[in-house]
This record gives C-alpha cells, sequence and structure tokens, in this order.
C-alpha cells in the first residue's frame, strides 16, 4: 500500500529516534514541548509541512487545469537602461488616487490609458528580493481593513498604557513610570511586530517595513511624550519629580535600550545552550545566522528620542544635550551590532528614511506648539492676580505676614484655570492664548510662537497636500 506524505514523513522522523532517550532527548522534548527558542514540537512541523505539501499539490493541480483562467494582478516590467524606465515612469505616472478612481482623463494622453478607459497605477517596482510574490494579488480593500485593525489595537495599547503609567507613578513614583514607559518601548514593538508580520498582506518588505514603522512611531511617541504629558498634574509641571520622569526616560533610551539590544541575552542563551539540543543540523545553524532586525524599529526609536526632547525642551533644555549623547552611544552599538552580530536584512528602498523626515520636521513643528502651550501656561499655579476691590493686602497685615510666613509681595491672588490646550487650535483660526494676568515679555514671546506656530503649519500643509 502506498503512503501518503504525511506517514512518510513520520516513518522518517521515527526511525531516527533511538529506542532509549536520553538526558539531552528528556531535555529537547522539554523545550519543544513549551515551544519557547524557537523549537515547536516535532508533530506541529509534521502537520504544517503535510498542509502546505496540500495546498502545493491543489494548487499544481488548478494550474494544469485547462480551464482555470488566472487573472493578472501586478505586472513586474523590466527595461534595458535606466533612462527607458525613468521615461516611461514620468509619462506614465498619475498618482494613486487618479489612478484608482480614473480621475481627469482628458488632460492624459489617450495613448497613455488603457483600454480607452483605465489609468493604470504605475510606480517604480521594489527590489525583486523584497517582493513578497505571494501576496501580489491581494486587493486595496483587504489591505485597508487589515491595517485598521492594527493601528486599532495599537491606540488600545496606548490606552492601556497611560492607565499603567500614571498608575505606577502614584504607587513608584517617576521611577517606576519611567521603567514602565522603557519596558513596552522594548516589549510592544515585539508585539506590533508580529501583528504587522501576521495580520498584514503587503507586496513588498518595504511597504511592510513603512506600516511597521508608521505604527511603531504612533506608539512611541505616544507612549514617552503624550504619556508623559497626561500623566502629570498641572501644577507639577515645573517640579522636580516631573523633570526627573523625562529626564529618566532619556536616560533610558540613551543607555539602557541600547545595551539591552546589543547585549542581546536571548541570542546568547540560544548560541550557548539552546543549541545543544537542536534535532537537526540546519536548526542548529539558525542560531548562529545572526539577530534579525528591523529598520522600521531602528528609525522609530531614533525620531521618538528627539521627540520627547523637542517636546518638553523648552521647560527641560538638558534633554537635548542628553539625546545628542544618546544618539551617539545608539550610533556606536548600532556600528557595532550591524557589523558583529546582526543579519544581513533584504535590501530596501528609502521610503522609510523619507518618510523619518517628515516625522522630524513634524516633531519640529510640535516642539512649536508645546513651546508656546507651556510658556502660555507657566507659572503653572493656577493662580491670578485679584481683580476688582481690594487687590493688595493691608499695609500691617503684610508688615506682619513677611518674617512670619516670607510673604514677598502684598498683592492678592485668586485661582484661575491657565490651561490653554483646549485653545491651543484656535491660533490656527485667528484665535489667541494670552490671558489678561499675563505679564508684558510673557505675552509677547507667547504671541510670537502663536504667528510662529500659524506659519509652521502652513508651510507643512503645503508641502504634504500641495
Amino acid at each position: 500500500e502506498e503512503l501518503n506524505f504525511k506517514e512518510k514523513l513520520n516513518e522518517l522522523v521515527d526511525s531516527q529516534r533511538s529506542e532509549e532517550l536520553t538526558n539531552q532527548d528528556k531535555t529537547r522534548d522539554l523545550i519543544m514541548k513549551t515551544g519557547v527558542f524557537g523549537m515547536k514540537p516535532m508533530a506541529k512541523w509534521k502537520q504544517a509541512l503535510a498542509d502546505v505539501n496540500e495546498k502545493i499539490q491543489k494548487a499544481l493541480e488548478k494550474a494544469e487545469n485547462p480551464d482555470t483562467k488566472f487573472i493578472p494582478s501586478k505586472i513586474f516590467i523590466t527595461f534595458e537602461t535606466e533612462v527607458a524606465q525613468r521615461k516611461c515612469l514620468k509619462a506614465l505616472s498619475q498618482g494613486t488616487l487618479t489612478a484608482a478612481f480614473d480621475l481627469g482623463k482628458d488632460k492624459i494622453d489617450p495613448q497613455y490609458i488603457y483600454g480607452g478607459n483605465n489609468i493604470l497605477a504605475v510606480k517604480e517596482a521594489p527590489e525583486p528580493n523584497e517582493v513578497f510574490y505571494e501576496d501580489v494579488d491581494v486587493t486595496f480593500k483587504i489591505r485597508v481593513k487589515q491595517q485598521t485593525i492594527t493601528f486599532f489595537i495599537t491606540v488600545l495599547m496606548v490606552f492601556g498604557s497611560v492607565i499603567a503609567c500614571k498608575a505606577l507613578q502614584v504607587g513608584t513614583g517617576a521611577g517606576g513610570a519611567a521603567l514602565w514607559i522603557s519596558l513596552t518601548n522594548i516589549i510592544i514593538p515585539i508585539v506590533l511586530r508580529g501583528l504587522v508580520l501576521q495580520v498584514e498582506d503587503h507586496v513588498s518588505m518595504n511597504d511592510q517595513q513603512l506600516s511597521l514603522f508608521n505604527k511603531l512611531t504612533f506608539f512611541r511617541w505616544m507612549n514617552t511624550a503624550v504619556v508623559l504629558y497626561l500623566i502629570t498634574n498641572f501644577t507639577e509641571f515645573l517640579t522636580v519629580a516631573a523633570m526627573k520622569q523625562v529626564q529618566a526616560v532619556l536616560i533610558a533610551d540613551a543607555v539602557t535600550t541600547p545595551l539591552i539590544r546589543t547585549l542581546n541575552p536571548s541570542d546568547a542563551i540560544n548560541q550557548l545552550v539552546i543549541c545543544n539540543y537542536a534535532l537537526t543540523q540546519e536548526k542548529m545553524n539558525s542560531y548562529f545566522l545572526g539577530t534579525v532586525w528591523y529598520p522600521a524599529e531602528r528609525y522609530a526609536d531614533m525620531t521618538k528620542t528627539l521627540f520627547l526632547a523637542l517636546f518638553y525642551s523648552c521647560l527641560f533644555p538638558a534633554g537635548l544635550f542628553l539625546t545628542a549623547l544618546g544618539y551617539g552611544f545608539c550610533y556606536t552599538v548600532d556600528k557595532y551590532s550591524l557589523l558583529r552580530s546582526w543579519r544581513t536584512p533584504a535590501e530596501l528602498d528609502d521610503d522609510i528614511t523619507k518618510v523619518s523626515r517628515g516625522h522630524m520636521t513634524f516633531a519640529v513643528y510640535c516642539h512649536a506648539v508645546m513651546t508656546m502651550v507651556f510658556y502660555a501656561e507657566f507659572p503653572f499655579d493656577g493662580l491670578c492676580k485679584k481683580k476688582g476691590g481690594q487687590d493688595t493686602l493691608d499695609w500691617w497685615v503684610y508688615r506682619d505676614a513677611q518674617p512670619l510666613y516670607n510673604v514677598t509681595t502684598d498683592e492678592l491672588f485668586n485661582t484661575c484655570d491657565q490651561g490653554v490646550m483646549d485653545r491651543a487650535l484656535l491660533v490656527l483660526f485667528g484665535g489667541s492664548v494670552t490671558r489678561d494676568s499675563m505679564h508684558g515679555r510673557q505675552e509677547r514671546i507667547v504671541h510670537m510662537y502663536a504667528i510662529l506656530v500659524v506659519i509652521l503649519s502652513i508651510i507643512l500643509f503645503l508641502a504634504f497636500f500641495c
């Protein structure tokens, strides 16, 4: 009787196992049962291999059927020279929306319209070794749905981090909140990476890395600067504790995270211990191929540190020096890792680099907005000069209060709302974030930054949407 593929695989594996298990075999079986260190139970590998083989057989049978019609989804064209490629792109590239909705046909040369009614979406192809050929037929609608789901999960992670960080700040102080932020900036990217790689379908690795980069940037920016802003009470922004929170996160990003990434304890355990229990030589060799790394993570990590420093630069200028120190240290350890321990990745385009420049530009814009807000909310004490009626202490009360309570002024103050974040958006429409209790110099600086924010907003709008 002829055996099927799965039965043949079972016989082959069973024939390679000895009747008596040694201690090494028992340890290997224990590791495989837990599924850690990439060593899954052999039964799962056999089942997965059998399932893939069945899919291949069905695909071959479908392809050999003369009645099967295949609809092309992507067409890759090669050129003899780069000049010819550039001429083709210049003539046929019309933009994503124009191609998607066949807009402006009357303005396009008819010879460039396929079938007389279809504007083709022509763009430069990615590198051949980064194309996911099995996913090129996934429709745009499915891709949008997948990326919407993963982005929604990312937003939920941000809200969860805000709640946990606030609880740790109340319970353990600034150190606990900073440690939580650093740990989540290490752990959550692993989760997001799994989501993007497993849930989303992309035409190329470049598109996949770009999607991962955008989600990592959003989470890390929100999880550092914005989370710290939300968990800090209004009257505590100028306190030593609040500035220590920012300082602790910057130091962790500058020293702790790069050191953990460079020492890479998980790979060290695999190469020193786990490889001894590998079932095959190929599995053992896989532990020494180098650490897999992703350009999206590195770009997101660097832009996050810069964004945090710029966000609080008017309150904590030393953060810019810590960021410069961290960039220098990251460059050193990443260069060592790139040349000594990291795996050589596939060739990628420069799209992530271009997008990261836009993110850095937006970080500068956020710096201008937050500097305007912080200067407008100074001195963060919730007090304004009393207006109307008696606005100063009686001379004899002020005389007695000076030595007893260290009173330095005879002016009276009332509690007031100094927050302007809810009015910051009105600046773009001619509004103001100044208040009557501001001193002349403070009012001029806030007005100057408001003008700067309007100018930068116009520049960003023209740069990104025109």
